[in-house]
């Protein structure tokens, strides 16, 4: 069961929705953000978004973006069941990735409790964090103050004082310092609590948020901008506090510009799944191959014709001893689609296009496509499929690689995965 209110749907699938006037009028302002190629809503309701996951949130309109795994809703178990695969898919892309700074994922049972309602799920990470913290370690700090006072405190400021007080000798313009808890940080910690506060739906996070907000009780609130974020100093004494700052940062502002840059009512988190999972695939071979002496250079930039600096190319990765950086051993490629159609598994003509221009620029015969594996992709062998190129002398071998994205236990992964290649690389 979903949020009331609330709109999922699955990256790259056409849907069927029901959009009151005001939804479909703010789900029009979108289309700047996803782009016209990637946005197609038509007049009977059916909608298609490609290439972001993630939500928006406006007054009007509450939406999310989850990553397809299925061929369809009826591939697999009930519409339910799908929301809850894709839902735990994307919290562990984001988490494994580096996209979101937590610790721990939140558990299934959580994530259940709070209907797999994603922007729900980042509220209560950002609560929890907050909370264990605080209890454990106020944070407090010396803040610089300049206060018109009738007794000397801290440093007179002259110039100051003849302007405002000339004539009151009772009175001075002073800079001190205070220790206290009406920090900056603190103050962009309260200033979001009270924005998210008319945003979530969940009683848990109301009642978090209720303890919150009673430890800021003397902080002041702010008008949040980036200079505000900016103007945050890090050290030892509120490290910890780094990735609820984090989090808190997130619900200003993503990434991507935002629809309404620092709009109180808006919250925006948009992450382009390609790049999420080009992300992903790059721990798991960097984890899963790091102890083997292979190290991956990650989207290196290079030109075809390097003379005139013309036609650009950006592998995901290219892999190379470690000994010798300069001899790449193979070249791999994230592609998050399903490359199985009609019982056929064969990669998209302009992905192997570029993978042999990759070849050709990298002196590399062996190429990976990595995919994600879809429900319903029963392929037991260790590759999808592979392919004998004749590229001019040369005889190139193309791999299509799956990537369980279902595993749990990612350290399992990583070492399947580096097994998996360093078999290709020593073939």
């Amino acid at each position: 069961m979903m949020s009331k209110g609330m709109i999922t749907l699955y990256e790259d699938r056409t849907q069927q929705c029901a959009f009151t006037s005001e939804e479909r009028k703010d789900l029009m302002s979108l289309e700047s953000i996803w782009g016209k190629q990637n946005f197609t809503l038509h007049a009977d309701g059916r909608l298609l978004l490609k290439h972001y996951v993630g939500f928006i949130s406006t007054p009007k309109l509450h939406l999310q973006v989850l990553p397809k795994i299925f061929h369809d809703s009826s591939a697999y178990g009930t519409p339910d069941q799908e929301v809850e695969f894709s839902a735990q898919l994307l919290m562990r892309l984001l988490h494994y990735s580096g996209f979101l700074s937590v610790r721990e994922l939140p558990s299934p049972q959580l994530m259940q409790r709070l209907d797999y309602d994603i922007l729900e799920l980042f509220i209560h990470l950002f609560l929890e964090q907050f909370l264990k913290l605080y209890e454990r370690h106020v944070h407090r700090s010396y803040e610089d103050k300049e206060d018109n006072l009738q007794f000397i405190k801290g440093k007179i400021l002259f110039q100051p004082s003849l302007r405002q007080n000339y004539g009151l000798r009772h009175a001075h313009i002073v800079a001190y310092q205070e220790f206290t808890e009406d920090t900056l940080l603190n103050q962009i910690f309260k200033t979001v609590m009270l924005i998210i506060g008319q945003k979530t739906k969940s009683a848990d996070n109301k009642k978090k948020l209720a303890q919150a907000l009673m430890y800021l009780e003397d902080v002041s609130r702010i008008k949040l901008t980036s200079e505000m974020f900016n103007r945050v100093k890090f050290n030892r004494m509120n490290e910890v506090y780094r990735p609820v700052f984090n989090l808190a940062k997130l619900f200003y502002s993503n990434a991507l510009p935002g629809l309404y840059g620092g709009d109180d009512q808006v919250f925006t988190f948009l992450v382009p799944l390609n790049r999420l999972f080009e992300t992903f695939v790059y721990r798991l071979l960097d984890n899963g191959l790091s102890k083997h002496l292979i190290d991956i250079q990650y989207q290196k930039q290079a030109y075809l014709d390097q003379e005139h600096r013309q036609f650009l190319v950006k592998p995901d990765y290219l892999l190379c001893s470690a000994a010798n950086r300069d001899e790449i051993l193979l070249v791999g490629d994230a592609k998050y689609k399903n490359p199985i159609y009609n019982n056929q598994v064969k990669p998209a003509e302009a992905d192997l296009y570029q993978m042999l221009v990759y070849s050709m620029k990298f002196n590399s015969n062996e190429l990976v496509l990595f995919y994600p594996k879809f429900i319903r992709n029963e392929w037991d062998a260790d590759y999808l499929n592979q392919f004998k190129i004749n590229a001019g002398e040369r005889l190139v071998n193309l791999y299509m690689v799956e990537i369980d994205l279902l595993e749990t236990d990612l350290i399992k992964l990583e070492q399947k995965l580096g097994k998996l290649v360093r078999g290709i690389i020593n073939s």
